[in-house]
């Protein structure tokens, strides 16, 4: 069995792949995004829109920003239900 470079890049630390491997792994599995869209999540990818404010930008703060609130929420009311169902 034969391994490419990139599952030998594979058993790397974080610390050991460069920038470069990771735009080549990109450009290699093009749906890695739609196969983990959990990812997104977190990335924050700027849109070269000069002094105007974009509007994609905006929006996704606004969402992320509800969605914190809303996990926030959910751990609060899990929080009560535990409490509540101590107490009975």
């Amino acid at each position: 069995m034969t391994h490419n470079s990139t599952d030998s890049n594979m058993n790397q630390t974080p610390q050991d792949v460069s920038e470069a491997q990771v735009a080549i792994y990109l450009k290699q599995h093009n749906d890695f995004f739609a196969r983990h869209p959990e990812l997104l999540q977190h990335q924050h990818i700027p849109h070269q829109s000069g002094t105007a404010i974009s509007l994609v930008e905006r929006q996704t703060a606004l969402l992320r920003q509800k969605n914190t609130d809303i996990r926030d929420q959910m751990s609060a009311l899990l929080d009560a239900a535990r409490h509540n169902d101590l107490q009975f």
